[in-house]
């Protein structure tokens, strides 16, 4: 080789090293924005995410799901789909979302010596951080640039729809949705089979961290594929043979046998508790919380606009809140204008197709909806918030910003106005995003009315233990208020730590017949309720004695003849 090849080589290896150090940079210093910035009250220890009901469901299946992956790791019976809830209902674990595919997190936390709230703390915040890195290195394979995949990726993170859904922890785990979308593209414009086996895996792995995600997931791939075809036909060439060697197809069958292995393991106790329980909701009840074109004017979480709720008026507005700031508006209105631009970057104009189709889709325009035909899919018909799908439909407006600081900052690279500009929609971004209303509760009450729990109940608990706590009598007409969620998810975080199970349960959905326990003659009527709906579907008879309950709150039960006496409320 000779020395002007060698030092042309050392010149591409310098500029490698170069652009690896300045995604480095790029990628450490978003997400320590992100993290000691939007999440600071989190990151410190001075809030926990949510609120004494939903967040603290989440952490009680979490620390079920440690404790049957540790039992299950050394050998001994486990079964995570029948959490110790809702005793005796089985398969209740599938009441709500996924958790297979970031539990994990979870558990490693508290395997490695963490409590419960600081591993919770720690699954929250790690769950962004993946979703930044995995984010950040798509928008990069997907031809952006460091800046622009830094900022797009960041605006897909920390966005200000999902700080509007920091009490729906479970959410947080976005991280395969860029991947799979990259996946996807490849698959079609490179005609990729392995993208294509890959695409699935990534579909997978989203369904196993929320199933709420990773249907939505689903209909952003489908508008995805139809905008590339209707934009970018021509790059397609789909006539022609396709590349395909002995090592990519290896590749493509081992991807794709564990992504439908994978969907069949999260999917099957789906619908086999839907087809159980009878879980689908209701078209009423899904119409009602469909987005509405006011819904992405509403941004309550923010400390910078206007707080339009009261203004609208509209039903479960909490869910409506799906503004998805200003930043991102302008880059989506930009290329929607600006044809040259579209022409230089084609992936805008499929990115731009994209939100719009998923927006078109899912939207209730005075009671009119395509969503309809989208319900009646297997799935679909058990998702009642449809308006959580903007934290999927972020994905391509986050492209889009991203786009529009390439544009500025790279094609334009001479212009030092076109700079500041970027520089300030980066600004922007960052206020947007920091300058909210963090949806938290106080660690310390976390921890008092778990240890005010376990303080009530006796030290040494009989084989088979069964936790029975009292909760307050329901509201006229059956309402479950707060005190009586309180009380529930007091039960499941108690049960799931001392690896018992409870009567007790909080939820996305309830077994039929079930009632939180006011009084003695509550918990009998749970137990029946629950023995016939295990005889009505011909599953294996529970046996119960008195002697199993460890009652709390209730003062003294004649429970089958035998007398069993609580613990008194103190």
């Amino acid at each position: 080789m000779t020395d002007a090849a060698l030092l042309a080589a050392d010149q591409m290896q310098a500029r490698a090293l170069s652009r690896r150090v300045v995604d480095l940079l790029a990628v450490v210093g978003f997400l320590a924005i992100g993290l000691g910035w939007v999440l600071f009250p989190y990151t410190t220890g001075q809030a926990v995410p949510g609120d004494l009901g939903d967040s603290r469901f989440n952490l009680a299946v979490l620390e079920f799901f440690y404790h049957s992956l540790a039992a299950a790791l050394h050998g001994r019976p486990a079964s995570f789909v029948n959490a110790p809830f809702f005793y005796p209902w089985p398969r209740v674990t599938n009441f709500s979302d996924t958790f297979w595919g970031d539990g994990e997190v979870y558990a490693l936390a508290r395997a490695l010596g963490l409590d419960m709230l600081a591993a919770f703390r720690v699954w929250f915040l790690a769950g962004f951080a993946l979703t930044y890195i995995a984010t950040f290195v798509s928008f990069r394979k997907l031809g952006l640039a460091t800046w622009g995949a830094a900022t797009g990726a960041f605006l897909f993170t920390f966005p200000l729809p999902m700080a509007a859904q920091f009490d729906h922890v479970q959410l947080v785990y976005r991280l395969w949705i860029g991947p799979a979308v990259v996946a996807l593209d490849y698959f079609l414009r490179r005609r990729s089979l392995p993208a294509g086996a890959a695409c699935v895996l990534f579909v997978a792995l989203q369904l196993a961290a929320s199933i709420y995600l990773g249907l939505f997931l689903c209909l952003l791939l489908v508008a995805y594929a139809f905008a590339v075809c209707a934009v970018s036909r021509g790059r397609l060439a789909w006539g022609r043979p396709w590349p395909v060697s002995s090592p990519q197809l290896v590749a493509t069958a081992i991807m794709l046998m564990l992504g439908l292995g994978l969907i069949a393991i999260v999917g099957i106790p789906y619908f086999e508790v839907q087809s159980l329980y009878g879980f689908a909701r209701p078209w009423s009840d899904v119409a009602v919380l469909l987005p509405r074109p006011g819904s992405y004017m509403l941004a309550d979480a923010s400390r910078i606009w206007p707080d339009l709720s009261h203004v609208l008026g509209y039903p479960f507005v909490w869910e409506q809140q799906i503004f998805p700031g200003f930043s991102s508006l302008l880059a989506a209105a930009w290329f929607l204008v600006a044809r040259q631009s579209r022409l230089r970057r084609p992936l805008a104009g499929a990115m731009l197709v994209t939100a719009l189709t998923v927006v078109a889709i899912t939207i209730n325009f005075e009671g009119h909806t395509i969503y309809r035909v989208i319900y009646m899919l297997p799935g679909f018909s058990a998702l009642r918030a449809v308006s959580r799908v903007i934290l999927v439909t972020m994905l391509p407006l986050a492209v889009l910003l991203g786009i529009l600081i390439d544009e500025l900052t790279v094609t334009k690279s001479s212009c030092l106005r076109c700079r500041i500009l970027a520089l300030t929609l980066s600004v922007l971004l960052v206020g947007e995003s920091s300058l909210i209303h963090h949806y938290s509760s106080s660690p310390a009450e976390w921890s008092a009315r778990l240890i005010s729990l376990i303080g009530r109940i006796p030290p040494r608990l009989p084989a088979d233990a069964i936790l029975a706590v009292a909760s307050p009598p329901l509201q006229p007409g059956g309402t479950i208020d707060a005190p009586v969620i309180l009380a529930q998810t007091d039960a499941e975080l108690a049960a799931a730590s001392l690896g018992v199970r409870t009567l007790n349960g909080y939820s996305g959905n309830a077994p039929p017949k079930w009632k939180p326990m006011a009084t003695c003659a509550d918990i009998e009527a749970d137990v029946r309720a629950g023995h016939e709906f295990l005889a009505s579907h011909g599953l294996p008879e529970i046996h119960v004695s008195a002697e199993q309950f460890v009652l709390v709150g209730f003062g003294r039960c004649d429970l089958g003849q035998t007398n069993v006496t609580g613990n008194p409320m103190r």
